[in-house]
Parts: C-alpha cells; sequence; structure tokens
C-alpha cells in the first residue's frame, strides 16, 4: 500500500543521565518540525536523525546551531501548504479530524519558544526575568493543556494526531527544561507521551491508528461491493478481485468487448453469427460495414504525494470500417458477430452509428455507468488515503516510540 517510511526524528533530550535538569539541544524542535513536515509530503528519512552526535553536543553550540531553529515557523507554515497541495478528499480527512485551529495553536507554540530562544542565546540571564518564566510557563501549560485534551478523544489517537505528537512533545520538554524542572518530572511527561502512543497503537481502541485502518478497509470494501451490486459496468469488470479483502487482490480489472456489425447471418468457426477470429479486413464491406473494439478498465497508481496506489478508470473506444481495417482486433482475438438493420448497400458505418449500435449491445459501456463507477471509485480512494495517512503516522510512531526510549534511558531512572 506504501512505499517504506522511516521518519527521522531529531533532537536531543538530556545533558546526562546523573543531571538534574536536562538541557534542550536547540535542534529538537526544529528537527522535530522538519520531521512532521516530511510525513506529511510522503518524504523518507533514514537514521536516527543524528541523535548519539546531538547527545554529545555541549551547550556553547547553541550559538552556532540557532540559525538552524529559524526554520522553525517556516516549516510549520509549510505544513499548511502541504496539506493545501494534497488532493481534495485527503485535505477534508485531515481538516475534518483536528482543523486550521490545532495548526495555528503549534505554530504558535513553536513561534513563541523560538523567539524566546533567540534571546535566550543572545543573554542567558533572561532565565532570572520572571516574564519570561511566566512565558515559558503559558508555552508549556498550552502544549501539555492541548496534549491532555487530545488524549481523552477520540481523534485524539488517530493518525492526525499522531502526526503533531512529536513538536508539542518538543515544547513541553524545551519549557520544562529552561525552567529548570527536576529531572524525575522530565521523566514523567516522557512517560506520558509513550502511554499516548501506546493508547494510538492500540487495536481495537476507538478512534486509534489500528481501528481507523480496519474501519477505512471496511468502507473500502463495501463502497466497492456496493458498486458491483447497482453497476453493471462494475459487475461485467469483476472489480470485487479489487477488495482488499480479497483472496486473489489483482492490481487491475476490465470489460474489452469486440464486434462485428452486420447486416446479414454470418458462418464463423462459431457458427453462425458465433463469436469469430476472422480478420477485420476479410469482414468488413457490404455484409459487416461497422467494426468496434474498446475497453473499460479500474487499474491502481501510484500516488506519489501520498505513496499509495489510487484507483483510476480508463477507457478506449475504437470504430473501425473497410477502409481501417488494419486498426482490427489482433490476431486470435475473437470477436462478436452482431446483426444490425441493412444499410441500404452503404460500405461504411459511421462511427456515430457504430457506437450507438455498441451501446444498445452492451449496455455496460453506457456513459452513465463509467460516471457512477468514477463517483464510487472517488470514495473508494478517499478510504485508500485515509489508510495511507495510518500507515504514514504509525511508522512515525513506531520510530518516535525508540528515541523516546533513548531520550529516557539518557536522563536515568
Amino acid at each position: 500500500m506504501m512505499t517504506a517510511l522511516a521518519a527521522g526524528l531529531g533532537g536531543a533530550i538530556g545533558a546526562g543521565p546523573r543531571s538534574s535538569v536536562a538541557a534542550v539541544d536547540p535542534m529538537t524542535v526544529a528537527m522535530i518540525a522538519s520531521t512532521s513536515i516530511g510525513l506529511i509530503q510522503g518524504f523518507v528519512k533514514k537514521g536516527d536523525g543524528g541523535l548519539s552526535a546531538m547527545l554529545r553536543a555541549q551547550f556553547e553550540l547553541l550559538t552556532v546551531v540557532i540559525g538552524q531553529l529559524e526554520q522553525v515557523q517556516a516549516s510549520l507554515g509549510r505544513i499548511e501548504e502541504a496539506i493545501a497541495d494534497l488532493p481534495a478528499q485527503v485535505r477534508e480527512i485531515v481538516r475534518r479530524q483536528y482543523g486550521d485551529q490545532l495548526i495555528a495553536q503549534i505554530r504558535g507554540g513553536a513561534g513563541d519558544y523560538n523567539s524566546f530562544l533567540r534571546a535566550y542565546v543572545a543573554s542567558p540571564s533572561v532565565l532570572e526575568s520572571e516574564p519570561v518564566r511566566r512565558q515559558l510557563a503559558d508555552i508549556l501549560s498550552r502544549a501539555a493543556d492541548r496534549r491532555s485534551t487530545l488524549t481523552v478523544l477520540d481523534y485524539g489517537r488517530g493518525p492526525e494526531a499522531a502526526m503533531v505528537l512529536p513538536i508539542s512533545m518538543a515544547l513541553e520538554i524545551a519549557c520544562l527544561s529552561h525552567l529548570r524542572f527536576p529531572t524525575p518530572i522530565i521523566r514523567s511527561r516522557l512517560v506520558d507521551y509513550s502511554n499516548w502512543i501506546d493508547l494510538m497503537m492500540r487495536p481495537g481502541l476507538a478512534g486509534s491508528i489500528p481501528t481507523r485502518r480496519a474501519e477505512a478497509v471496511a468502507a473500502h470494501d463495501s463502497l466497492i461491493e456496493a458498486a458491483i451490486q447497482s453497476n453493471p459496468l462494475a459487475a461485467k469488470m469483476d472489480l470485487g478481485r479489487m477488495k482488499l479483502s480479497a483472496a486473489q487482490r489483482v492490481d487491475e480489472v476490465d470489460v474489452s468487448p469486440c464486434a462485428f456489425l452486420c447486416v446479414m447471418d454470418v458462418i464463423t468457426e462459431g457458427g453462425q453469427n458465433g463469436p469469430t477470429s476472422i480478420g477485420a479486413r476479410r469482414l468488413l464491406g457490404s455484409i459487416c460495414p461497422g467494426g468496434y473494439m474498446g475497453s473499460r478498465s479500474v487499474k491502481l497508481v501510484e500516488n506519489p504525494t501520498l505513496g499509495v496506489f489510487l484507483f483510476e478508470q480508463v477507457e478506449l473506444d475504437m470504430a473501425t470500417t473497410r477502409s481501417s481495417a488494419s486498426l482490427g482486433p489482433p490476431a486470435g482475438r475473437k470477436c462478436d458477430i452482431r446483426r444490425i438493420p441493412s444499410q441500404g448497400g452503404i460500405s461504411e458505418l459511421p462511427a456515430a452509428r457504430t457506437y450507438q449500435y455498441v451501446e444498445q449491445a452492451y449496455p455496460f459501456l453506457q456513459d452513465q455507468h463509467k460516471s457512477a463507477l468514477g463517483v464510487a471509485l472517488a470514495k473508494a480512494n478517499e478510504q485508500r488515503a485515509q489508510i495511507a495517512l495510518t500507515l504514514h503516522a504509525e511508522a512515525l510512531l513506531d520510530h518516535t516510540r525508540r528515541q523516546l526510549a533513548d531520550f529516557r534511558a539518557t536522563l536515568g531512572g
């Protein structure tokens, strides 16, 4: 369903396992924000994000890396741009679950922290300022309140919340560290985030990522089944073979009718008016003034933005006459013989009339069925997009959980 995604979670927490206060590497917020952007856009990152090197970095490196932290605000702004670039169905999925307000809250918290950190690098004594400490406490409170609210709501356990979890975590840990909270408090906060991840990954829990994926799979297959029951074109293609639950799932289904339109009976190897592999050049003429070759297919095409395969409907129609008999069916292809009224001796049947007869002979080719199938496939693609989001989020959380274990080990206890 998707290409491999190893989301890199950058940043370091902790100056050492025996430190009473964990010093925060200023790369934390910037790198985690960047990770969320990369996730939404479907980029692939590899490695551990330089965790080991960051853990060894000294506080003096603040002046070197502060420039990179400037990317936070721009990166968070690009989240909305990335969402705007996604297909309309996916954009609606994202906004329906946590809305533009949550994005604004994340941007606001990271922006406030970024502004504070610039001042902190220029003058570390700002830590002693009571107004600054109140500002940090406010940033911390907003991040903690958002997390606490999300953890008790169904949508707070889904893939959308998973994509903002690393940024929220970074803001909380950064503020706790700058406010010199005791290390046990910081360790406890990391446990909170670990527990939140556990809820997101728990099968059967309302709103969790596995539950959302199972619901999307069921909805996807129900849409296909409904199309088969109500749409002659879907039934003729045997679209059910493209269900996610199909025992032998295929990537493409099609139906390809082929017919010669004849004004009198024709004896073929299949009997009178039976299916025939006789070449078009031999049959097309005054007796069979028209021929048709066409196909309707549904196939899976990879969407590079989502890293998932989406349905695409393809059609092909070709009318042939004696003058275009070289465009007939390939050797060995059997075509139907269809009787039509006498054409008054004309040797070629206009394409428009050919299609008119063909639609009568093959009702499933009518445009109304193609249009209705397109609507059903668009809805099924929305569910495939949902599944893609759950897979991306699960990959991010799996990596984040491993990083959390490293952070807690670094802090000791």
